[in-house]
């Protein structure tokens, strides 16, 4: 931060299907009360790859001006 041209920038993430193994590609279907019809605004959390397009973003110049912020990547499930 300040003259030092440091910048601090984190994602979280929500719910998130991994598979891999003998499982990986498979259809993974999240369940549970918390991800009811209608909580998530945007229909689904994100999934790795979108998730890592936001450690991109903060890590690439088009994030020039951000600092100090907290990226959630959670198909709007925190603001629901």
């Amino acid at each position: 931060m300040g003259n030092t041209s440091v910048r601090t920038a984190f994602t979280l993430d929500g719910k998130t299907a991994i598979v891999t193994g003998a499982g990986a590609g498979a259809n993974v279907e999240l369940k549970g009360p918390v991800l009811g019809p209608g909580r998530i605004p945007l229909g689904k959390m994100g999934d790795p790859e979108e998730i890592e397009m936001a450690v991109l973003f903060c890590a690439s110049p088009a994030s020039r001006v951000v600092a100090g912020q907290l990226l959630t990547v959670d198909g709007g499930f925190q603001v629901s």
